[in-house]
């Protein structure tokens, strides 16, 4: 990859009601680990990466991450858009409403993934996603690539034709890059579809799956097996991040 993307899209507007009263007051890109929050070491990781804009999509506590953001201001450029269907939606939405502020390249990020800094260096390539080995205590959407190192299938936890056997696939880490011309020419129109057949409580990466399956869209796999990484759902996963990140 010739030249960076210097956007990253971060979505933010859910409440994590998994992690019970530990979101009761603060969203859950707030919570902090070991005395830094999530968001914190997140956007840390983007400025290290040569990010200097930043779209984050808002909803549950939006004013309490506006305030952590103004400490970055010299640093990111920041636009906020608001999801006031945080409560009655999934990151679809949130991503939808996002595609009309994004002018370049980027990167997009679930809020709620902790990764190691020199991580996002190995983004190497545009439309491509990070992923890990797939383990027993993982949920969520997992990928089959092919001998090319490109995602054959996505396959979605809601897909009834999710494999019994999920050994040989991989577990989708929630950062992606884009080209911007090839996202608007084959990811939009999927992600618009969608929403205009109200299906707002999907996954996006049923988007990305439609655009792979029906219009051969290439996304090539970036493998974090050898980085820290933690995504944050519940008090295991926070536990587990914890000890990961303590070093």
């Amino acid at each position: 990859m010739k030249n960076n993307p210097k956007t990253a899209v971060i979505l933010l507007a859910g409440r994590g009601s998994r992690l019970k009263e530990i979101t009761n007051d603060i969203p859950k890109c707030l919570i902090k680990i070991n005395q830094k929050t999530i968001l914190e070491r997140t956007l840390d990781n983007l400025i290290a990466y040569g990010i200097q804009q930043c779209i984050l999509v808002l909803g549950y506590r939006k004013e309490q991450i506006k305030e952590v953001c103004k400490s970055y201001s010299d640093r990111l450029a920041f636009d906020f858009v608001l999801n006031d269907k945080w409560c009655q939606s999934n990151n679809i939405l949130s991503l939808y409403l996002a595609t009309h502020w994004i002018k370049g390249d980027f990167l997009l990020l679930e809020g709620d993934i902790l990764f190691s800094e020199n991580a996002l260096n190995s983004f190497s390539h545009l439309n491509s996603l990070a992923v890990d080995n797939f383990s027993s205590f993982m949920d969520g959407t997992v990928v089959e690539i092919n001998k090319m190192g490109f995602v054959k299938k996505f396959y979605l936890k809601t897909n009834p034709e999710m494999p019994n056997d999920l050994s040989q696939y991989f577990k989708t880490v929630n950062i992606y890059s884009f080209d911007l011309s090839d996202f608007n020419n084959f990811i939009f129109p999927e992600l618009e579809a969608l929403i205009q057949r109200n299906q707002i409580n999907e996954y996006y990466e049923l988007a990305f799956a439609n655009a792979v399956d029906k219009c051969g869209f290439k996304f090539k796999v970036i493998r974090f097996s050898h980085f820290r990484w933690a995504e944050i759902d519940d008090q295991k996963d926070l536990f587990y991040a914890e000890r990961l990140f303590r070093r």
